[in-house]
Formats: structure tokens, sequence, C-alpha cells
């Protein structure tokens, strides 16, 4: 059921089934995915700290609502910090292995 006056964060995830159709999985209310920090580095806002200061009653003046970018890849990795990379710069780090 759908709360007609829920506030909060909320976050969700999706699976296509077989015919392409986008299916819920998971939904998760009242906190912030796990991953959520990293998105941060691609836009100006920090959304938690807006939360924070919207909970607070402080004026947070954001005038334009969407400040991402499509030119972005999140990687992250169990032994590494999750880090976001722009196309150019996506495989510089990296090192075949298979060389000696």
């Amino acid at each position: 059921a759908l709360d007609l006056v829920a506030s909060g964060t909320f976050n969700f995830d999706l699976r296509e089934d077989g015919s392409g159709r986008p299916c819920i999985t998971e939904i998760n209310a009242g906190r912030f995915p796990a991953g959520s920090g990293i998105f941060n580095l691609t836009g100006k806002h920090n959304l938690a700290l807006l939360y924070l200061r919207l909970g607070m009653g402080e004026p947070v003046g954001i005038r334009a609502e969407h400040d991402s970018t499509d030119e972005c890849y999140q990687l992250r990795d169990l032994d590494a910090l999750p880090a976001v990379f722009r196309p150019d710069e996506l495989f510089e780090r990296f090192e075949d292995a298979r060389s000696e």
C-alpha cells in the first residue's frame, strides 16, 4: 500500500523479468542506501546533509533539483574504497594481471 502522506527517504531495487518489465525486488523505507554517499561525488549537493538541515529547520536553498551526470561510473569492491570515474579515467589504474 502507498501512504499518500509518506515523508523521508526511501529506496528500492528493481530487476527485469523475462519480458523486460521492471519488478520491485526490495523496498527500504526510512534509511539511505548503503552506497548513497558515493553519489555526493558527482553532484554539488550532499543528500544526507540536506536532510539533516531540513530536519533542523534550516534553509537549504537548492534551486536545481537535478545536478547529476550520466558521464560517471561507480566502482566498488570489498577490498577497495568506492570511487567515481569519468569515462576517460575508467581504466587508468587498471593493470593487466597477465603481464609480467
